[in-house]
């Protein structure tokens, strides 16, 4: 066994600390804490088995602390019955995902989540009840939403398509008199996208950009998929006119999955508003339910 000489600065922090629980057992309130495991640490303090205990609980204790889990973590829990519950729930579940509703997952995007009801009042469209209830209950797994966080925007999609949406939000537009892209000749102005709540990507797929369609489309991978110009343009519109002027796509054309001949229509954000092209140098949208 390793002899330590005591200095006599670690000599007084230790009686202080020492003394300091004395003060907490003879306090008229009485002790805040547990009894049982204090009297287990000491022992096992007086022993030099530091770090080690005789109890699960108290196993589990130290190995949370050891990875992050301070006051705030066990704070959270006792404050929040769904959270214990999930807890709960993934351990006994053991390879279960812990699933986030979307309430939660708004708390971790703060600006980047996007409200239905924001979405609803500035594109002029309600939702029926039914159809609200599908995009208000959807949940994701967690660890999805936390790698996400700060890439993408969480956005709902309403069943608008491109022609629609300018009509109600011209002024999200950088638009000409008789521009290509308004014209109803062309096939994807007339194309809905699928509604739901859905991440996009706040810039375009990383390592995507100037690259043929083939290899952008090879970059990525299910669960992730290029979204069409219609959703993109909802979900920019809608997330420049929440943050008071915030940008997505804004150093790159951000190719969409809606084809033409020559190559894919480009959605690009800048101060004078949301740009269509036909660019071929461009990166690609990505995309992913929230489910």
């Amino acid at each position: 066994m390793t002899v330590d000489t005591v200095a006599d600065d670690q000599f007084q922090a230790a009686f202080r600390r020492l003394a300091r629980i004395m003060a907490q057992m003879t306090q008229d309130t009485g002790y805040p804490y547990d009894m049982g495991e204090l009297a287990e640490f000491l022992q096992l303090a007086f022993e030099g088995e530091f770090g080690k205990s005789k109890t699960p609980i108290a196993d589990v204790v130290a190995a949370i602390r050891k990875d992050g889990g301070g006051k705030n973590f066990w704070k959270k829990l006792e404050a929040n019955q769904n959270l214990r519950r999930r807890v709960i729930s993934l351990v006994n579940d053991g390879a279960a995902e812990w699933r986030m509703t979307l309430a939660e997952a708004a708390e971790i995007f703060g600006a980047d989540f996007h409200p239905l009801e924001k979405a609803e009042w500035y594109f002029g469209h309600t939702l029926n009840e039914s159809t609200r209830f599908v995009y208000e209950t959807a949940v994701c797994p967690a660890e999805v939403i936390y790698e996400l966080r700060g890439k993408a925007v969480l956005t709902p999609i309403l069943k608008l398509n491109l022609l629609e949406t300018f009509e109600r939000v011209p002024g999200s537009f950088h638009h000409q008199p008789g521009a290509w892209f308004t014209e109803d000749r062309y096939h994807f102005n007339r194309q809905k996208p699928v509604g739901g709540y859905m991440f996009i990507g706040k810039e375009v797929w990383d390592g995507s950009y100037d690259r043929r369609w083939s290899e952008q489309q090879a970059t990525i991978v299910h669960p992730y998929y290029v979204p069409s110009t219609a959703a993109v343009v909802q979900a920019a519109a809608l997330h420049r006119e929440l943050t008071g002027g915030e940008l997505m796509f804004s150093q790159h054309l951000a190719r969409t999955r809606d084809p033409l001949k020559a190559g894919n229509v480009s959605v690009c954000s800048g101060t004078g508003g949301l740009t269509i092209s036909r660019e071929i140098t461009s990166g690609v949208a990505w995309a992913r339910q929230f489910a």
